[in-house]
């Protein structure tokens, strides 16, 4: 199955999101031509302080995850970890200036009932900027913070895009040391294997489409 999508913008509020929450999706447009920009929010840089690790890495694996899915535009901002609710107006601006790109024809936010303040922001910004666009708008969760997350769109994964994912994943080595056990690939492979349930496929991923219409061939 290929989605066919022009250009897609992928919004991240910190390094890892995105790639946990749509890392699937991002390498089949990848595969399909799509031009793909990958904006992340936060490196995250604070949480290195102390541990064995310098400044940028985060940011470092998240390249690499991002590359190997196929984006075509990485982008790193700075803003501040936790409090993003705070710089609420800076990160619209930097999501508006895409609303004026008329080929983008494809936004991948987080869910917008999402509990984590930094991530519902991103996810409230992005319909702010994007709600009366002509763009489609879908929504990923992120395991932990989305208890009600209710999907209306599920997209499955053939066997080797979710090992993809899975490997992406895999880069983000600081991760498994800073996030108290929790950040398992079992844990991802599992979520990945109970939406594919909902397709009658081994894998797939499950968002919340917002609004617009998009293509989804063969």
């Amino acid at each position: 199955m290929q989605v066919v999508v022009k250009k897609a913008l992928v919004l991240s509020p910190h390094t890892d999101d995105a790639i946990i929450g749509a890392g699937g999706l991002i390498q089949k447009l990848a595969k399909s031509g799509c031009h793909i920009v990958h904006i992340v929010f936060s490196i995250c840089d604070d949480t290195l302080v102390g541990t064995k690790y310098p400044k940028g890495q985060i940011a470092d694996e998240d390249r690499r995850a991002a590359k190997l899915l196929g984006a075509t535009e990485i982008i790193h901002h700075n803003f501040e970890n936790k409090h993003l609710h705070k710089q609420r107006q800076e990160i619209l601006d930097s999501i508006y200036h895409y609303r004026k790109d008329p080929e983008i024809e494809l936004v991948i936010a987080p869910y917008t009932g999402d509990i984590h303040q930094d991530h519902r922001t991103v996810a409230e910004e992005a319909v702010r900027a994007f709600g009366r666009n002509h763009a489609t708008l879908i929504q990923y969760p992120i395991m932990g913070t989305c208890k009600d997350f209710n999907p209306n769109l599920f997209i499955p994964l053939t066997s080797e895009e979710a090992d993809k994912k899975i490997e992406a994943i895999s880069l983000y080595k600081t991760q498994f040391e800073l996030r108290n056990g929790w950040f398992n690939l079992d844990n991802f492979r599992s979520q990945l294997r109970v939406d594919g349930v909902n397709t009658n496929s081994e894998y797939a991923e499950a968002f919340v489409q917002l609004k617009g219409t998009w293509t989804i061939g063969t």
